[in-house]
């Protein structure tokens, strides 16, 4: 990056300058920089927070007297700050809401501190794409990518279906073209041009394009709906199937998203496909690449691109690269010019053709691909194994993750091994996210490995990412930090072909000891698929049988379905008894006193609580104890009995201590701030939430950070603070519409209702509890006596604003009801970059 100003004097002095306007804006909510003697006198007020402690809550250590060196002081010199530094710093700012830092000052922020580009990027997301778009240009930052050699020669096809879409997004008229169709038979370069479309488009677009990945498993529309869904990170919310999840979807409006490989299946044409997903998500544009010819037709607003096979020139230039990539030596010209002849100007076979000849075979075009792989070292085939088993793209950590006891590859091994096998594009970084295999040779690998040898590598996986100690939910960050999402979709499609491989007893394994992450990446819906069969298989007899049924109860109970939740807690309890497997006893009623607490009342949920409490203790497990007594405190909080209900969280907090962030500890002061509101105390109520939320953003968990802006949204509304309540309803809605259960919509609904109350709309907030109230009695999940005592008097004064006039009921339909909270929060909106 070039600097904007001459020389670094001024430079600094425009750092100095830009931090002093958002330290003011930052002031104005009580919130310090938490550097310089000003701001120490400022924050005697214990309601104030510190910018530097949020960074070093997200675990960047930045003591204050640094952060002063890089933004606040010294302007005869720049301070050689670190590129995580910098965004961490950025990334907390815009967290508090992008107003604190404009798009604009942000980026001329970022050139004047030297951030790269690319991380530049990730703030997107934070701003309206209009205001983003105008601060890139302010400052002349190039859009276009540099020209990808992996997909030589597209540069005009590329540039065409980039162009599509970006009138697309900035002119949405009702004629012009909405979805791109890329056609081809396999190894033409589909893929690759769709990518890099997307790749270029994102600035512009300003959020990050998903790319569903069309396996042979899609042989209904459900499951199609369902790939979509776990693809951009969604949750089931109760019994809804995925198709009416998706008609109801925020995030899918006005969305850009990926279709790879669209083929068909007997029953379910590829037309058919397309024409139920473009009625059912009409605002969403689709970039399509098929092996169809012709599918553009079926719909309307498409444009098809069909993909053109390479030129001689082309093919020599991409021969010659691959082929000194792979190390070969001399070689007949005339075999060239035969090889490139076989491979009809495709890509994909010009690839396999090098490589094939690089290690001396010029046999037929079919073997080539199975050649490819077959001349790689003994190191290098075991990664190639892994990967050709799954679609996703996987880091170098998780590989290591996976390979762990099965070869003596260390992190750098690995790592080099990957750029050779890039080299000789056998795999390709995709985006950045991770290394996949071609279908091509993909389709070469495992024709290659019979049955027994694919059984024996996915359960050398299994082996090695099954980890005992996972079962211990303080332990469950290992994985979760390291892992991405795609990642973890990766790990699900390696599941699939564990059960269909009848490696049963490692899939049982995998949904006990990675319940948390399974959970907390919103794949619930699809275990509960999985463990319910895999329980079905092994039967009751088997010591797995309490585990699993423990594991079944919780991914019900985070989905919102209490009877499935308790009868499968209930087994889980019954069983474990009969075996004495006390942890799992315990930990099934430590599950089923909080998620079956609606079904089985308050009074059996302390006692089943109690009773697990007692057996933690037995056990010396403080961690699962600290458990219990924040999990009794909520309980007791919706019961009512608030005293009792603030000692057990103290003892709760107790057991967490201070000095590490843990869900559980983040949990408890989401429990106590919850406690202070239904007692009345809005402000110490709003001070535990806050440790809360930053507990959990230190840990990146946005499910649970989202819940905590609910609460505060909550306490907001009941203090008549409608601003704040409506910005962090919308905080929460934003996640929670896309990643929350069941009850997490209720409690939407009741809070937005205490918003249209704070804010005067009487009618709005009648409407909404009592549709609420009759879809909690339709689903048996009543709100508690505290809560609902605050319901009952918010309409109580709701009915004195509107003058007891009748007012039209809303259907008592969970999806018609948050559309009418999305309409409320959002108006009419188009909501196109969220």
């Amino acid at each position: 990056m070039g600097l904007v100003h001459a020389t670094e004097r001024s430079t600094k002095l425009r750092i100095i300058a830009i931090m002093a306007i958002v330290k003011a804006r930052l002031r104005r909510q009580r919130i310090t920089l938490g550097a310089g003697a000003d701001d120490a006198r400022f924050d005697t007020n214990a309601a104030t927070q510190s910018l530097v402690d949020m960074i070093r809550m997200r675990g960047c250590e930045m003591p204050g007297n640094r952060f002063s060196d890089i933004f606040l002081s010294r302007p005869t010199r720049i301070v050689n700050a670190t590129v995580a530094e910098l965004v961490t710093t950025y990334e907390v700012i815009l967290d508090l809401g992008h107003h604190f830092l404009p798009a604009n000052e942000l980026i001329e922020l970022c050139e004047l501190t030297r951030v790269p580009f690319g991380a530049v990027q990730q703030f997107a997301r934070y701003y309206p794409v209009e205001e983003w778009r105008t601060a890139l240009q302010q400052y002349n930052l190039s859009l276009q990518s540099h020209r990808d050699d992996d997909i030589m020669e597209r540069d005009d096809v590329i540039v065409g279906i980039e162009q599509t879409f970006v009138r697309a997004i900035t002119d949405r008229t009702a004629t012009g073209v909405q979805h791109i169709v890329i056609s081809g038979p396999s190894g033409i370069g589909k893929t690759a041009v769709a990518l890099e479309v997307a790749r270029r488009i994102e600035p512009t677009y300003a959020k990050r394009i998903p790319i569903v990945m069309l396996g042979p498993e899609i042989s209904t529309l459900e499951h199609f709906y369902r790939a979509i869904g776990v693809t951009i990170g969604m949750k089931l919310i109760g019994t809804e199937p995925w198709a009416l999840r998706m008609r109801n979807a925020t995030v899918l409006r006005n969305a850009i998203v990926i279709l790879d490989n669209l083929v068909g299946v007997p029953g379910l044409s590829p037309e058919a496909v397309l024409n139920d997903v473009t009625h059912a998500l009409p605002t969403t544009m689709f970039i399509v690449t098929t092996q169809m010819v012709g599918l553009a037709q079926v719909i309307a607003r498409a444009s098809e691109v069909s993909l053109e096979p390479l030129t001689e020139a082309q093919c020599r230039r991409l021969f010659w690269r691959i082929y000194r990539n792979a190390h070969g030596q001399d070689i007949d010209p005339e075999d060239v010019t035969q090889l490139l002849t076989d491979s009809f100007g495709f890509p994909m076979h010009v690839i396999a053709s090098a490589n094939a000849a690089a290690h001396g075979d010029l046999g037929d075009t079919a073997a080539r691909y199975q050649k490819v792989v077959s001349g790689i070292a003994d190191e290098a085939m075991v990664i190639v194994q892994v990967l050709s088993l799954v679609h996703q793209p996987v880091t170098i950590d998780c590989l290591e993750m996976m390979l762990t006891g099965s070869a003596a590859l260390s992190a750098d091994d690995l790592r080099q091994i990957m750029q050779q096998l890039e080299r000789r594009q056998i795999v390709t970084l995709r985006r950045n996210e991770g290394f996949v295999m071609h279908d091509a040779l993909r389709l070469a690998v495992r024709q290659m490995m019979p049955s027994h040898q694919t059984t024996a590598v996915l359960a050398t996986i299994a082996a090695a990412i099954h980890t005992p100690a996972i079962l211990r939910e303080d332990n469950t960050t290992h994985y979760s930090n390291r892992m991405l999402p795609h990642e973890i979709l990766a790990v699900l499609d390696l599941v699939a072909l564990m059960q269909r491989h009848a490696l049963n007893e490692a899939v049982a394994r995998l949904a006990v000891h990675w319940r948390m992450i399974w959970i907390r990446y919103g794949v619930c819906a699809e275990w509960c698929t999985i463990t319910d069969e895999v329980a079905r298989v092994i039967g009751e007899g088997h010591t797995l049988y309490a585990p699993l049924m423990y594991a079944l109860g919780s991914f019900y109970g985070h989905r919102g379905m209490v009877e499935r939740t308790v009868l499968n807690l209930q087994t889980a309890l019954r069983v474990a008894e009969q075996r004495g497997q006390a942890d799992i006893w315990a930990m099934a009623a430590l599950e089923c006193a909080l998620h079956g607490m609606q079904k089985i009342g308050h009074t059996e949920s302390e006692r089943l609580m109690l009773r697990a409490l007692a057996q933690f203790e037995r056990l010396a497990e403080p961690y699962w104890v600290a458990r219990c007594y924040d999990t009794l405190s909520y309980v007791y909080g919706i019961a009512g009995q608030l005293q009792q209900a603030l000692k057990t969280n103290d003892e709760a907090l107790t057991l967490y201590g201070s000095t590490h962030a843990t869900h559980g500890r983040g949990d408890a002061h989401a429990n106590r701030g919850l406690i202070y509101t239904t007692m009345g105390d809005y402000e110490l109520a709003r001070q535990e939430l806050i440790k809360a939320e930053q507990i959990f953003q230190k840990l990146n968990a946005p499910s649970n950070t989202a819940a905590v802006h609910l609460r505060i949204a909550a306490i907001s509304a009941l203090w008549n603070r409608a601003a704040d309540a409506r910005f962090y309803l919308v905080k929460a809605f934003r996640v929670l519409e896309r990643s929350g259960g069941l009850n997490d919509m209720l409690y939407v609904i009741d809070i937005c209702a205490g918003l249209a109350l704070a804010e005067g709309d009487g009618r709005t907030a009648v409407q909404l509890s009592t549709a609420c109230t009759t879809l909690r009695l339709q689903q048996a999940l009543p709100r508690g006596d505290a809560l609902e005592a605050i319901v009952v008097r918010q309409l109580e004064y709701a009915h004195m604003l509107i003058r007891d006039k009748q007012v039209a009921p809303l259907s008592a339909n969970l999806m018609d009801l948050v559309l009418t909270v999305r309409t409320y929060l959002y108006g009419n909106e188009p909501l196109l970059w969220e």
